[in-house]
């Protein structure tokens, strides 16, 4: 995403809040890297294509524009889960991208069917608009605000809600059907969960884990670290009986995991291995069924906190994302406050190695420039190629977040890297060829946030 104010604190920033918008961003892949052939700008409402010639082979990513407002973003329509094997085989059927609006609530669907099955002759075919679900009819029917996590359920989808309709915790999950229409709320209990964020499923396993936040009115503003000793913020984990949709089984995860937040299972759908980032804590927790059919979990990674000389305490590295690579062998994930990205061989979850590390942006500032452009925030949302080989790293959390610890970057915007994976041996090294400033942006400055790719990734995927 990219954008240029603060959710709901306009008096906090002077420069004007710009619409929220989708980048497709054309990266070559013919044996070499070319970086950024050229970009456009989608707004949610009108397109400004710009003329570029696209090379015959090209790999697509697209990256949200955000604009204080838009935090998810998910392909779906129809069976959108992949078959555990070839690998690599895609539905056809990934037409749809769903982007949500936390801060407003609305949701828009767009249809990126190609330019050939639409008859449209213009190489850069916009993104067309297919349907919009506003917050005042969500908030009716459900009581529910604040979208999350998108994830597709056979035809039908489940949107993670973070609040109720007046944005207390701890919200729900939004039921739509194959037509994007409200079927109601999805599950049938919350139990005692106190706050939601993110979820994903292992259907074989007939279990949900999903994650806690904090409530909308609580995050929204900013942070304040005096509210998590107020237990205003999550640090529990919960796993469903996903076929009676109801939460069945809590792990406490106390101070190992103040703010748990991306929730991973293995891709591979007879595993039941899966692992969160408790981002305050700057730890990896890992959760996998034994040998008796118990859930069990431990605290596998765990990122000391650095000094820096203006905080009173030591700055946590705020693990805000984690992925794994397609095969299960790599866990990525980006300590946004330090400003690194790791890699982990994962091939035995219960003794991860580090096999890759790189840098940039940060409060540390041990990389604050790359390739020409000024970092400002630090490596945030992240995704991976398909064959495990190019990371795309984005820079921008929240609004209000980005700038109450990024204050420069309402006006020097995000940037968009790349790094290169070895998939074999391990190791990373951002590409030096490539860099989208999006401070440069038409209509900027502006941050980037969620990247998707057309077709499928491995941080929208669930294989049934």
């Amino acid at each position: 995403m990219v954008g240029g104010c603060a959710a709901q604190c306009e008096c906090a920033c002077p420069l004007p809040r710009i619409a929220d918008g989708l980048l497709p961003i054309f990266v070559g892949v013919i044996g070499f890297r070319i970086g950024a052939l050229g970009c456009q700008w989608l707004r949610l409402l009108s397109w400004f294509p710009l003329p570029l010639p696209l090379p015959s082979s090209v790999e697509t990513i697209v990256c949200i524009a955000q604009g204080g407002y838009c935090v998810m973003v998910s392909w779906r329509v129809g069976l959108c889960s992949r078959r555990p094997k070839p690998i690599w085989f895609v539905w056809p059927t990934f037409c749809k991208l769903i982007l949500v609006d936390s801060t407003r609530g609305n949701k828009h669907f767009f249809n990126t069917k190609t330019r050939d099955e639409v008859g449209h002759s213009d190489p850069l075919y916009p993104f067309e608009t297919c349907r919009i679900q506003i917050i005042p009819k969500i908030k009716s029917k459900t009581d529910l605000s604040a979208p999350h996590t998108i994830h597709c359920l056979g035809s039908e989808i489940i949107i993670s809600m973070l609040g109720d309709a007046r944005g207390n915790a701890p919200g729900g999950y939004l039921h739509l059907n194959k037509s994007f229409e409200i079927m109601g709320r999805w599950e049938n209990s919350m139990g005692d969960i106190k706050f939601g964020y993110d979820f994903w499923y292992q259907p074989r396993h007939n279990v949900m884990v999903s994650s806690e936040w904090a409530a909308p009115n609580t995050f929204m503003p900013g942070f304040d670290l005096e509210e998590v000793g107020h237990l205003k913020y999550g640090r529990e984990i919960h796993l469903w009986d996903f076929e009676k949709r109801e939460p069945k089984q809590t792990f406490y995860l106390g101070e190992d995991g103040l703010v748990p937040l991306e929730v991973r299972f293995h891709h591979d759908p007879d595993s039941s291995h899966g692992f969160v980032g408790a981002a305050l804590s700057a730890n990896i927790i890992h959760w996998w069924k034994d040998e008796q059919e118990e859930w069990q979990w431990e605290k596998i990674i765990d990122v000391e906190n650095e000094p820096h000389p203006d905080w009173p305490i030591p700055v946590p590295g705020v693990i805000s994302v984690i992925l794994l690579s397609m095969d299960d062998k790599y866990l990525y994930f980006c300590n946004w406050l330090h400003g690194d990205i790791r890699q982990y061989d994962i091939s035995d979850p219960h003794n991860p190695v580090l096999t890759g590390q790189v840098w940039m942006g940060g409060l540390l500032e041990r990389a604050p420039e790359v390739n020409g452009v000024r970092v400002t925030g630090g490596p945030q949302m992240i995704q991976l190629s398909l064959d495990g080989k190019r990371l795309f790293v984005t820079t921008s959390l929240f609004s209000t977040w980005d700038n109450q610890f990024y204050p420069d970057i309402r006006t020097n915007g995000g940037c968009m890297l790349m790094v290169n994976c070895d998939t074999e041996n391990g190791g990373m090294e951002i590409d030096p060829t490539f860099v989208v400033d999006f401070g440069k942006e038409p209509n900027g400055p502006s941050r980037c946030h969620e990247t998707r790719y057309p077709g499928g990734d491995c941080t929208s995927d669930i294989w049934i």
